[in-house]
């Protein structure tokens, strides 16, 4: 579910930067204002010629008659001439709107080229404080999840106590479920995409080490407390849970969604709450941090 957007636009545009206009696009503008500034000049000159020509023949005032036929001819031809040959040309367009981008917030942002970069408490505060606002505008109020890798887990068991009393009993009930749908999958590989998914998931070959241990799955990668959790493990945990699992970004698109059976839900690319049954757990990926609405319920004004 992603969404994509994008507009263009021709000519020399005022607005832009020069990186932006072609190097042919901005030579062509520039050399027919020149052509058209030195054909008016050489139709002035053309007609003050014939003007000094003819009086050698003529009087002052037929002189000067035809040297005005002549340059309002000559006038006409020129820019006849121009206008056709430039008919296929870019014409500049001097606009004064810009493209109007929404700032991008980087949750572990490097340092500066001062060497002043902000530490990491600050960047986790910058990230939760993004989220808290977010989730505040959905009338939802933000946890705090942890940071020792159990986040994702930490997210969900805050939101169903009745199934978990804390991350590490949920990692453990999911990492079970985990290893049996594999052990019957392995005999019927007839996938829907996201169950596929969910599969390869569990045979990734990680290949990274906990306490000199090989982690070389997937699978023991879910089963395995402080590792890294994936979205795809939404699709185990919610037929765990009973609940769906609605995972969103900080700009509140839907990155993956899915019932209490494991099932896709796709009808919708922005969260919307009205739209998710209201029993939904709601996770916030961000930086790889996964963060999550509080069942507390929400302070009264004043």
């Amino acid at each position: 579910m992603h969404a994509a957007g994008a507009s263009t636009q021709t000519g020399y545009s005022y607005s832009q930067s020069q990186s932006d206009n072609t190097v042919s696009q901005t030579k062509h503008w520039t050399q027919s204002r020149t052509v058209r500034a030195v054909a008016g000049l050489a139709v002035l000159g053309l007609g003050a010629l014939t003007a000094l020509t003819v009086s050698f023949f003529a009087s002052t005032f037929a002189a000067i008659i035809a040297a005005a036929a002549v340059t309002v001819v000559s006038a006409f031809a020129v820019v006849g001439y121009f206008s056709h040959h430039s008919s296929n040309t870019i014409t500049p367009a001097f606009s004064t709107a810009t493209t109007s981008k929404p700032p991008v917030y980087h949750p572990f942002p490097a340092a500066d080229n001062s060497g002043k970069g902000r530490s990491t408490a600050e960047n986790i505060r910058l990230q939760e404080e993004n989220v808290r606002r977010l989730l505040e505008g959905y009338g939802y109020r933000f946890y705090q999840s942890s940071l020792d890798g159990n986040c994702f887990y930490d997210s969900i068991a805050h939101q169903c106590p009745e199934i978990a009393r804390n991350a590490t009993e949920l990692r453990r009930k999911v990492a079970d479920f985990a290893r049996n749908w594999q052990h019957y999958s392995n005999d019927n590989q007839n996938f829907s995409v996201l169950e596929a998914c969910a599969y390869a998931r569990l045979l990734n070959d990680v290949g990274n080490e906990v306490g000199g241990h090989a982690i070389a799955t997937g699978l023991e990668e879910i089963a395995t407390t402080g590792r890294y959790s994936d979205q795809i493990d939404a699709f185990f945990t919610a037929q765990v849970t009973r609940r769906p699992i609605v995972i969103i970004d900080r700009n509140g698109e839907v990155k993956l969604a899915v019932d209490e059976n494991g099932k896709a839900i796709d009808w919708t690319q922005s969260f919307n709450r009205e739209l998710f049954p209201q029993n939904s757990i709601l996770l916030v990926h961000d930086g790889g941090h996964f963060m999550g609405r509080s069942i507390l319920p929400n302070r009264p004004a004043g």
